[in-house]
């Protein structure tokens, strides 16, 4: 019979690994974790050189990068050439084939495990000439930038070097060579987008200041186009690779004898793809050259643990479905169990259990954002039930961990109610969230904050998480119908009171034109957003303008949207000092 017994040495034992392992990022507030962050930037940058990580440092290269790519969001003209050049050293020195060390390593490693052991990752001396001359550019445009601070007469050089290293990322991106080949689609894909998040910040680069660079209004127009397209371009790419990888998995597998196990595989593809490619693709969009002094942001998205136990289906009445559920009808109970969702920052889970052998329910508790009527967010989560078990199981041990990653939520899948005379958990689930995301949404200074949907105090009518939005893992919105109502309150960094101009990152998702109504926190309308469709998602100010101003921490910081007309897909919230 094919049951299994949650014991509370299991999961004690696996908590407590748990704890230790986010306690290590979980630092006392989102302020001191931020002046964290920008200690190790300007260290960067007053040194010039970037330390890689070490295997013993837990966290990958792509990761890494990933960091250092989202500090270019707050920069000056003076930063990008150091970080690229930097990037693309370590890159030019770690990315060895044909199995890849570097970037791709873990990619490729999930591969092999997971689709073809022979997977290499592409022809050896063609590439690495491809990074040689990317490595080459990259130093030619740091110089030249760094002797236009002292000469700003020396105009032609920054030009001819930007222009040379644009061209060859575009080359190198171009459908069908370079980094884009289709027979190697899925292993070049962390290639791919460690490139193409270079050409998008090149681009958005000399949009912001190509003016001093001598290049004219018609110069930088031509830029802007090519940096909308090529934006679109890249997420469709990795939106398609990301089909390819999940058809992989199970190519030549009849879909009837595909069950638990295969979820816990593509599970995996998924966390995997999640960090290589999707942390970098879903914060693309904040190039736009709208967001002029830079933008701060926090990926509100989890990943997830092999199900430990063995879920069941009580929708299924013959033991075979009942004890081995189909892959499908795990997929869609995980999506009835809404996994995705935020829902705070995790404080404790209590485990309710029996002669320390069997758990017998699991409590989330969350941070508690307000005492509201309406909905909020949900501040715990019970699973299982206090049923007395006196049946002994067997011991199982499991540990898993992501690097920059603390526990986000521990949840359970169903009970088990014919193995005893009384419901017994058979499977729980732990969901990891990335370090960076706190309960509170601090408003940073100098730069704009991207205040994740997810991240709201409260909401009234029909608001729900489409996840994955546009095929791209772990990149979710709030779906809003008509008179939906939903509430953010925000924690100002700054000592006095700060005016800000507040954009919407959202899209019509029905189509039907709609407009969106702010109210402060006396709940008096301010100011009114007008959508009209288009095919992508657009960063939305409000007509006629209105700016808000907040007030330190986060007192009379509360600020409500009410949705009029269609249903709108939002995104983020977008505060920019004035």
């Amino acid at each position: 019979m094919k049951y299994f017994y949650l014991i509370f040495i299991l999961f004690i034992t696996l908590f407590i690994n748990y704890n230790d392992a986010a306690s290590k990022f979980q630092v006392p507030s989102k302020r001191v974790y931020m002046n964290t962050q920008n200690n190790w930037f300007n260290n960067i940058l007053l040194n010039g050189k970037i330390e890689v990580p070490k295997e013993s440092d837990d966290i990958t290269l792509m990761e890494y990068y990933r960091m250092l790519s989202v500090s270019l969001y707050s920069r000056n003209e003076n930063v990008l050439s150091v970080i690229l050049d930097e990037i693309w050293h370590s890159v030019f020195i770690n990315e060895t084939a044909p199995y890849g060390n570097g970037v791709s390593l873990p990619f490729l490693s999930m591969m092999r495990d997971l689709i073809d052991e022979t997977t290499t990752l592409y022809d050896t001396t063609n590439t690495r000439a491809k990074f040689d001359l990317i490595y080459q550019y990259t130093t030619e445009f740091r110089t030249a930038i760094d002797n236009f601070k002292l000469n700003p007469r020396a105009l032609g050089a920054v030009r001819e070097s930007f222009e040379q290293l644009e061209e060859l990322f575009t080359t190198q991106l171009t459908d069908g060579v370079g980094f884009r080949k289709p027979a190697k689609q899925l292993q070049q894909i962390p290639i791919f987008t460690l490139t193409a998040t270079s050409h998008l910040f090149m681009l958005s680069e000399v949009i912001r200041y190509g003016q001093s660079w001598g290049y004219t209004d018609t110069e930088l127009l031509a830029y802007q186009s090519k940096l909308d397209l090529k934006l679109r371009e890249y997420l469709e790419y990795v939106s398609d690779t990301y089909d390819v990888g999940a058809s992989a998995l199970f190519e030549g597998v009849d879909p009837e004898d595909m069950n638990a196990d295969d979820y816990e595989v593509f599970i995996q593809f998924k966390n995997v793809y999640i960090q290589t490619v999707s942390d970098f693709a879903m914060n693309w969009w904040m190039m736009d050259s709208k967001l002029k002094s830079g933008t701060y942001a926090e990926r509100v998205r989890y990943l997830f643990s092999d199900i430990v136990g063995f879920n069941v289906d009580p929708d299924v009445s013959d033991f075979n479905g009942y004890y081995n559920p189909t892959f499908d009808r795990v997929l869609e109970m995980a999506e009835s169990a809404d996994i995705n969702r935020f829902r705070g920052i995790l404080n404790s889970a209590v485990f309710e259990y029996q002669d320390q052998q069997f758990i017998l329910s699991v409590k989330s508790l969350f941070t508690d954002p307000a005492d509201y009527t309406s909905q909020c967010n949900s501040t715990s989560a019970k699973v299982c039930t206090n049923y007395y078990i006196s049946n002994r199981g067997s011991l199982f041990n499991a540990t898993e961990q992501f690097g920059n990653h603390k526990i986000g939520n521990i949840f359970g899948w169903n009970l088990n109610t014919r193995a005893l005379s009384y419901p017994v958990p058979d499977a729980l689930t732990v969901a990891f969230l990335p370090s960076e995301v706190f309960a509170n949404n601090l408003i940073v200074k100098s730069i704009a904050t991207v205040v994740n949907a997810q991240k709201y105090l409260s909401q009234d009518g029909t608001a729900f998480l489409s996840a994955d939005y546009n095929n791209l893992p772990g990149s979710h919105v709030m779906m809003l119908d008509n008179q939906t109502s939903i509430t953010y309150r925000l924690d100002s960094a700054y000592s006095t009171p700060t005016t800000f101009s507040l954009s919407l990152h959202c899209i019509l998702a029905d189509k039907r034109p709609a407009s969106i109504t702010m109210l402060d926190h006396t709940q008096t309308p301010v100011a009114t957003y007008a959508l009209s469709y288009t095919p992508f998602p657009q960063i939305l100010s409000a007509n006629p303008s209105y700016n808000i101003t907040l007030h330190p921490g986060e007192l009379n910081n509360d600020f409500t949207f009410i949705v009029n007309g269609g249903q709108v897909a939002l995104q983020s919230l977008v505060l920019t000092p004035l």
